[in-house]
């Protein structure tokens, strides 16, 4: 039970995240993508999707405390 009520506070803070932002966490931090195979996916620089994916875990952080996103990836 606890298991599941982890799984609907993170899907509950990512949707809070915008779209993009979604996708980004999702493909790098659920999916283990590389960065750049995340900026390849969204059609956005390397740069850019690191930029998302920074604000990303940032909200998820702030919305759902136990959110480590992938730390050892970074």
């Amino acid at each position: 039970a606890e298991g599941r009520e982890i799984l609907l506070r993170f899907a509950a803070a990512l949707e809070q995240l915008p779209p993009e932002q979604q996708d980004a966490v999702l493909l790098r931090d659920v999916h283990g993508l590389t960065v750049k195979e995340v900026a390849e996916r969204l059609g956005r620089t390397e740069k850019a999707a690191a930029g998302l994916l920074a604000r990303g875990r940032l909200a998820m952080r702030a919305a759902f405390p136990d959110y480590a996103g992938d730390a050892d990836r970074g």
